[in-house]
Parts: structure tokens; sequence; C-alpha cells
């Protein structure tokens, strides 16, 4: 018998060949949106970071009456990170007193960052001259945005360094219009350290030095351990040994956190007699009825004690340490002989310690030729969550280095 065409068969499985055609494309492009990619051309420009804990350790020992677990962590908004990318594929960039190097393979970078060395700081400094302090890598989105993970390398500052890791997500802002590659380094910092006077806000200064900043040094910008001495790091410095102060400012790429940093405060040589100091105590002090400031209701009084001091202990220097963060204040009693506790019970010491006792939370004493102490400073990248340490240089006869 013939057979016939069933035209009612052909047309269900042309429908249904349409249909699996259909459903296979739509579940396809669900599944890879960004299966096209247009890579981005030249990776130069500026990037706004944003770094998050991924894990953390945590300092659980105790610093002035609190321990590091107790404290936030919270992610850094790092703005204005300069990066730029030559013809052989280098990275290169910085974001003030940070350095970036890396490399790039497609739509993958790794980028190295770096810090300065210790000491003064050389604005022309290359990455082979500073330390190499964490490396991330990244992948670059169509719209020349970073994201990826971010590990810390063994750094003698910070004992935890390579037990943490951190998230970054890096924003393009803008392009670079002109050759950054020819550029000197270092010549895209838009600040300086010396701007954090302006915004420092203590009693130190606006009490017993009528409002006015007695730098012990000019901006030296020192790099030391985790952060910078921007006033320099000899007390008194250039000025009479009568009040003067010098700032140590933390500057570390990381997130929010706060961490402990270690000071040693050492008595160094003889700056002035003690019959000179008291003279000029009298005649030069940075503010009227200094002696008062001091806790003395006359200057006989204050003059007796520093004669006594003397006496006892020899050349000396009483200065301060004061975070601006918890309002604790250390008195650093530094002397050349004499007993320790004797020292701090002085009355030149108590007197001292009295006169400013309202205006902090607590004080701690500490007494010697050489002295450490602790602080807990909460510290990032340049002036997004950083607290300062203000050291204040207060009377002596010696000259004092904060290390």
């Amino acid at each position: 018998m013939k057979k016939r065409f069933n035209f009612k068969k052909i047309w269900f499985l042309a429908l249904l060949l349409s249909l699996i055609a259909f459903v296979t494309i739509a579940v396809t492009s669900c599944n890879k949106p960004n299966e096209v990619h247009h890579s981005v051309s030249k990776l130069s420009g500026t990037w706004s970071f944003t770094i998050t804990p991924l894990e953390s350790v945590q300092d659980t020992s105790l610093v002035k009456g609190i321990r590091g677990s107790e404290e936030e962590e919270y992610p850094s908004v790092i703005d204005k990170v300069y990066l730029y990318e030559n013809k052989t594929g280098e990275i290169i960039g910085d974001h003030g007193f940070t350095h970036f190097s890396g490399s790039r393979s497609e739509n993958n970078v790794i980028l190295n960052v770096y810090s300065r060395a210790d000491g003064h700081v050389d604005p022309e400094a290359t990455a082979d001259q500073m330390n190499h302090v964490s490396t991330m890598t990244l992948t670059i989105d169509d719209f020349g945005n970073m994201k990826g993970n971010g590990i810390y390398l063994e750094n003698p500052d910070y004992d935890y360094a390579q037990e943490e890791s951190y998230t970054v997500m890096a924003l393009k802002r803008s392009d670079i219009t002109n050759d950054y590659g020819t550029t000197k380094q270092g010549e895209n910092v838009s600040f300086s350290l010396c701007d954090v006077a302006a915004s420092i806000d203590s009693w130190i200064i606006s009490t017993m030095s009528d409002n006015v900043f007695r730098p012990i040094g000019n901006c030296y910008n020192e790099k030391d351990g985790g952060g910078y001495y921007v006033f320099g790091r000899y007390g008194p410095g250039s000025l009479l040994p009568i009040y003067t102060q010098t700032v140590y400012y933390p500057l570390e790429w990381s997130w929010c956190k706060v961490r402990r940093y270690g000071f040693d405060i050492d008595l160094r040589g003889n700056v002035r007699a003690v019959e000179a100091l008291k003279w000029a105590v009298a005649h030069q002090a940075p503010t009227n009825n200094f002696n008062v400031k001091l806790g003395f209701e006359t200057l006989d009084g204050l003059n007796d004690a520093i004669d006594d001091f003397e006496n006892k202990y020899g050349g000396f220097a009483i200065s301060f340490g004061y975070s601006l963060r918890t309002h604790n204040l250390s008195i650093y009693v530094n002397h050349s002989k004499g007993n320790s506790s004797d020292a701090k019970n002085h009355i030149l010491v108590t007197s001292i310690a009295g006169a400013v006792d309202s205006y902090v939370n607590k004080i701690y004493y500490f007494a010697g030729a050489n002295i450490s102490d602790h602080w807990y400073l909460r510290r990032s990248d340049f002036d997004v969550c950083n607290t300062p340490l203000l050291f204040c240089y207060v009377i002596g006869t010696n000259e004092v280095e904060y290390n």
C-alpha cells in the first residue's frame, strides 16, 4: 500500500525543534551574560580603592586599658590612586607615600604595594628602595574597574602581617591625560604630612602655648616603623627646651584597624644648663605665667623644684605622649641617675601631672634614662581613619629621642 505524508507530524516536529532551539539560546544567554568581553586597552588613570578585611588577627594584649580585639574594624576608601601601564606592560603608580608596581596579562593584574623605608623621605625613591608590604591579585572588568584579594607579606613592624588578608574593589575615576610614565616619581602626591598639624585640636597646644603649635623641627616627614614623625623626632629641637611638639602619624596600606605600636623614649646629651633653663622659663616661655601651666603658683616654686630634681637625678627631660583618639596621657620622666619610682613622685612631676589631669582620660607614668611605652593607634593609608600621637617636650636640660 502507498504511504502518504503526514503533514501534521512534520509541522509538529518542526515546531518542537524550534522551541528546543529557542530555549537553548535563552538558557545559554542567561547563564553566560558576559560571554563577549571588551578588553580594557590601557590601564592608566586614577582609581578609588576600597580595602576590606577578609581574615584578620586581633591583638588581645592590654594597652592603656584597651585591647585590640575590642576595637571595630571597617573598610578604608583610598581615593586618587594613580596607576600607569607603560609600553612594556609594566604597571607603576603611587598614592602619597605608597608606591605600586606590577604587571598585567589580558584582564588579570598583579599589583605590588611598597612603603617607604625608615628614615628621611626621598620623593624620588623607587620600588627597589622601599619595603614590599603587600600583593594584590585583581581582575579588570569592561569598565576599567578592578576587584580581587590582597595579602600581606612578612613585615617586622607588624607581627601578624602574613596571617592577614583583605578584599579589594577599585573603581576607576578618570583617565590620565598627561604621560604619567615620564613624570618624576612622587609628583602626583596631592598632600603633605605637614597638613596634619592644621587638623590637630588638642588641649596641649591650646592651653599650654596659647594656641601656638611649636614644632620640634621643620617638616621632616621621617618614616619610622608603621608611621611618620611629621616634625622631627629629637626634642626639644632647635627651639628653647620649653614646650615643643611633634606628631607621630600612623600610615600603612590597610583597612581601618587599631594595632599596637611600640615606642622608645631615650635621654640624649645636654642642651642647656639648669640656670639657663630657669632663665628661659622666666623670660622666653611660650605663654605668660608658664609656671601656672605647670602647676606652680609662683615662678620661684617652679625654679626650686627644677633645682631639686636636677640635684637628685641629674640631667633630665620631661615630656608627654598623648593620644588624640583615647585622650590617654603618658608622662615620660627621662633622667640620668636616681631611682625611677622616686623620680615619678617628685614634686616637679606630680605638679605637672596635677595641672593636666582634668584634660585627660588617664595618666601613665614612666621614668628612667631609657623608657619603653606602647599605644594602640588606628591606621590605614593616608587621611582615611588615622589617629595621630602627639609628643610634647615639656621642660628639661637634655635632649630626648622619640623612636
